[in-house]
């Protein structure tokens, strides 16, 4: 009888450690990753007493994205709207005349596309939106889209990341994360604690399905642990209103 209860004492024991070895995210879907390289031309004139000179500069950053939605002809990918627009501000914007953007996405296929900007948090641009997110539109990809979930994430829930922190992205291998949803900020804004920095801006932020929660687009400068993503109604209304006219 003893011996009986000892084994299914292990027994339980073994289900128990089982269940908690996969009670996580096990299968990123890394193929919907994109890594966003960024290119901005600046033309910059400067007015003289008897003429004006004028020069072009290029600047580029890059940022994280995931594709969300494939139809017959495009692929739409979600990133941070700030991945998208950049506004210098004064004193040197007196002097740009014309300010262009770039954008190519790095597939799990270490491919490059040009994409271009769908659309763009309404009033991100003139900063009256804390909406940071965007979405861009190329040519349709055989890639499998994101997920989006039914429901955000509940406090203590455990989330993922996938991105391309300081631009590491080593195609097909992306950089996964975990933390933990710690609640809102505001009533745009979550608090997570998934380590990000620049490069991250724009990655998705996955639940334990690895479906769509929330975009990680700003990280905490005093403490490396602790991001800010935009919350799931935000991020759901913007990916359906951007997506469905």
């Amino acid at each position: 009888m003893n011996t009986i209860k000892i084994i299914l004492l292990f027994l339980h024991l073994f289900l128990l450690q089982s269940c908690a070895a996969t009670s996580g995210l096990t299968r990123f879907p890394t193929h919907s990753f994109v890594k966003v390289h960024t290119k901005m031309t600046l033309k910059v004139c400067i007015e003289q007493s008897d003429k004006s000179s004028c020069s072009s500069n290029d600047f580029y950053s890059v940022g994280s994205g995931a594709i969300i939605k494939n139809d017959n002809q495009k692929t739409y990918i979600l990133t941070a709207a700030h991945v998208c627009h950049s506004e210098l501000e004064e004193p040197v914007n007196k002097f740009v005349t014309s300010q262009e953007m770039e954008f190519k996405i790095e597939t799990y296929e270490n491919k490059y596309y040009d994409f271009k900007v769908k659309s763009i948090a309404k009033g991100f641009a003139e900063n009256k939106s804390d909406i940071d997110l965007c979405i861009l539109e190329g040519e349709r990809l055989r890639i499998p889209s994101l997920k989006l979930a039914l429901r955000g994430p509940r406090i203590g829930e455990q989330v993922y990341n996938m991105a391309a922190p300081g631009g590491i992205y080593h195609p097909p291998t992306v950089p996964l994360l975990s933390g933990y949803f710690s609640g809102p900020v505001n009533e745009h804004h979550d608090l997570i604690t998934v380590p990000a920095i620049g490069g991250s801006s724009g990655s998705p932020l996955l639940n334990k399905d690895g479906e769509l929660i929330g975009v990680i687009f700003a990280a905490s400068l005093i403490f490396p642990n602790i991001s800010i993503s935009m919350d799931f109604d935000s991020t759901r209304d913007f990916v359906f209103e951007s997506l469905n006219p």
